[in-house]
């Protein structure tokens, strides 16, 4: 009762943007300053490139200048690996979901609203079949709201800052647990 309680407080006190995340492990410990451990740790740096798929179809075909515009959108997102996660943070040193999409497409000159669930009516939806790297990528973590948001490398991968104690990492769609809650997904068309 205490848990449900706690989860209920929790979603009143933040609404929007990042919710906390699946919680493997209920005691607190300190934040981590080491680097993370090899399971998360960065995979050598690979040539992010835009997959081979037939153009979008909700929307203009997919052009050179916005799978441009999502391979710098994911490189950059995958230089943030490793950083730590706190809550309400946009870079450039830590990070919150939100905030990492918020600071990647900042740099880019792409302006994003702070919070996932109003990222979330950003750029134009896309089809899960047709994802390429740099597409915002949604999810509902507790409900049926928005709360969560990574950003699409290429692979089925996707890097976001997960959690409390969980620095930037990359995870898997295939993973059932992100398959299932995946909710969105959206592409930023093009630099201002």
């Amino acid at each position: 009762m205490s848990v449900l309680l706690a989860a209920l407080v929790l979603a009143c006190l933040f609404p929007a943007g990042c919710a906390p995340k699946r919680v493997i492990n209920t005691r607190q410990e300190p934040p981590v300053s080491a680097p993370a451990p090899a399971a998360t740790a960065p995979a050598p740096r690979e040539q992010v490139t835009p997959e081979k798929q037939a153009p979008a179809e909700n929307g203009p075909e997919t052009t050179a200048e916005n799978v441009t515009l999502g391979v710098r959108a994911a490189e950059l997102a995958r230089e943030q690996l490793g950083k730590p996660y706190q809550w309400g943070a946009a870079g450039p040193d830590r990070f919150d979901c939100s905030g990492l999409a918020f600071y990647v497409y900042g740099a880019l000159g792409v302006p994003l609203p702070r919070v996932s669930s109003e990222q979330a009516t950003a750029g134009r939806e896309i089809s899960r079949k047709r994802m390429q790297p740099g597409d915002l990528l949604f999810f509902a973590l507790d409900g049926p709201r928005i709360n969560h948001v990574g950003i699409y490398i290429g692979g089925r991968k996707f890097v976001h800052a997960p959690r409390r104690y969980q620095p930037v990492r990359t995870d898997d769609l295939d993973d059932a647990y992100w398959r299932y809650r995946l909710k969105a997904v959206r592409r930023m068309d093009s630099l201002p």
